[in-house]
């Protein structure tokens, strides 16, 4: 018994609304979740850089 279309794509083409809305690739969930952290360490590091540069730099301010 081959699986159909849906079966062995389950998320292509159709917009379910819910969890899976922003998961288009249910295998590589791992992948996706790395991408997801570098993107938010890689935020916070901004962040804390212009933090620390504004809380140890006061000469700076104009």
């Amino acid at each position: 018994m081959s699986p159909t279309s849906k079966e062995a794509w389950p998320n292509s083409l159709t917009i379910e609304p819910g969890i899976q809305d922003f998961k288009p690739t249910q295998p590589d969930g791992d992948a996706y979740r790395l991408v997801m952290q570098a993107l938010i360490l890689l935020k916070a590091a901004l962040i804390s850089k212009s933090v620390l540069n504004h809380v140890f730099k006061p000469n700076d301010l104009e």
